[in-house]
């Protein structure tokens, strides 16, 4: 008796993601990237123009995706929590 074939393929799920290259002389540079840590929530504001952009479904990728030429791009590290007396410590240094 045959058994029946199993499919093979499992579709990944993958995490939507952006990544940003900035060359050491292009014109735009990451403002407050020197606050940047692995693991930590940030907001990025990219300023700039569109060039691409498209919504139509193909056969691989159903999904959305856009490009943009950068005229700005700054990335606002998340507050950090200082407690009391760190507080303190740092405004008797001031004085």
């Amino acid at each position: 008796m045959l058994e029946e074939a199993q499919p093979m393929t499992k579709e990944i799920l993958e995490k939507p993601s952006v990544s940003f290259n900035f060359g050491e002389k292009d014109k735009i540079q990451p403002k407050g990237f020197e606050n940047v840590n692995i693991n930590e929530d940030v907001t990025v504001i990219a300023k700039g123009r569109v060039k691409s952009i498209s919504d139509k479904s193909d056969h691989w990728d159903k999904g959305k995706r856009f490009s943009i030429e950068l005229k700005s791009f700054q990335i606002v590290p998340p507050e950090k929590k200082v407690s009391l007396d760190d507080a303190i410590k740092d405004a008797r240094k001031k004085v």
